[in-house]
């Protein structure tokens, strides 16, 4: 069914919650880098939801947590693995056009603000060349 007004809100201000906290307590920052499994399944589901107001509700977090990030780059980084690795393994056929916008937004934050060696940039340029011309 549909997220009425308030839940997607509601969920979109949680997402936001939780990148604000991250930035902002080195302890919970430790915790969610060493633990990032639970929240890679969370993201993942969201961002490849077949239902397009959820998955849109992800995607706009997650593109704004990169522009947030650019100046943690261990958290960049994080955020950046888990869209790429999905990218990389998921069926080309099921990604959304705003999946694309979205990879292809955080490789130019990545770009911008010179993160993109540090993520393995030549592999990923690679990769995103073959996966668009395949697409």
């Amino acid at each position: 069914s549909k997220l009425n007004k308030y839940s997607r809100i509601v969920l979109k201000f949680s997402l936001m919650m939780v990148s604000r906290a991250v930035d902002s307590q080195p302890l919970l920052k430790e915790e969610f880098l060493k633990d990032n499994a639970r929240f890679e399944r969370l993201f993942v589901t969201g961002l490849m939801s077949s239902k397009p107001e959820l998955r849109n509700i992800y995607i706009e977090a997650v593109a704004q947590m990169f522009v947030h990030f650019t100046r943690q780059p261990d958290l960049f980084s994080m955020f950046f693995s888990i869209v790429y690795i999905n990218f990389e393994k998921c069926n080309k056929k099921d990604l959304s056009p705003e999946y694309f916008s979205l990879f292809s937004g955080a490789l130019e934050e990545a770009r911008t603000n010179n993160l993109l060696q540090q993520l393995g940039g030549h592999n990923i340029l690679d990769t995103v060349v073959k996966v668009f011309q395949e697409h």
